[in-house]
């Protein structure tokens, strides 16, 4: 349960926090940011991050060269959650550093915690099941423990096929919102209101 927590809520709470830090800087740089700006800013800190992770985590599995496959096709999903929660994340600064709302902010921050979470969380506890069950003659226990294994590997499944439509979808929609934000007609002046 230890371990469970923190590779499934602390470990993605620090990453979270750290990978998407370069809108917090762009934004204090005072350049102008969109939401999609901030989310696609998101997205390529993600793919940062899981680019040098997936090299380092590659250089380790090497030692084990039976296993290097099998492990780099379980760390491929992870690529796509680190992208996604990042760029919630981004979302989550902007909407607070920009938006000054920050209610939604603290919710995109804990949306992309929880995805991060429920994935590592998934991958631990597969791992556990399966070390759990090795070697073991076909029990009851042990075909149990497959079986949950099993429903834990398709709900991950099911957590990357709906992350990479996220992807897809999420930054089209922010730039849609953003065009409509900018195109939207200001109010009028009053002869007693200052200018802006």
């Amino acid at each position: 349960l230890g371990g469970l927590l923190i590779i499934a809520v602390i470990v993605p709470l620090i990453e979270e926090l750290t990978k998407s830090l370069a809108v917090p800087v762009v934004k204090w740089a005072e350049r102008p940011m969109t939401r999609a700006d901030a989310f696609l800013l998101g997205a390529a800190c993600g793919a940062g991050f899981t680019l040098i992770e997936g090299i380092t985590n590659g250089a380790t599995a090497l030692a084990q060269p039976e296993g290097w496959a099998t492990a780099m096709t379980a760390r491929s999903g992870v690529a796509v959650i680190h992208v996604l929660a990042s760029a919630l994340a981004g979302l989550a600064w902007h909407a607070g550093l920009t938006e000054r709302n920050w209610r939604r902010a603290v919710g995109l921050f804990f949306a992309a915690v929880a995805l991060h979470g429920v994935w590592n969380g998934g991958a631990l506890i597969t791992g556990w099941l399966a070390l759990r069950s090795a070697g073991h003659t076909a029990t009851v226990d042990v075909i149990l423990g497959n079986l949950a294994a099993f429903a834990v590997v398709a709900g991950m499944g099911l957590v990357f096929v709906s992350s990479l439509i996220a992807l897809a979808v999420i930054p089209g929609r922010l730039a849609r919102q953003d065009a409509n934000v900018q195109t939207a007609p200001r109010p009028e002046l009053s002869a007693q209101e200052p200018g802006y």
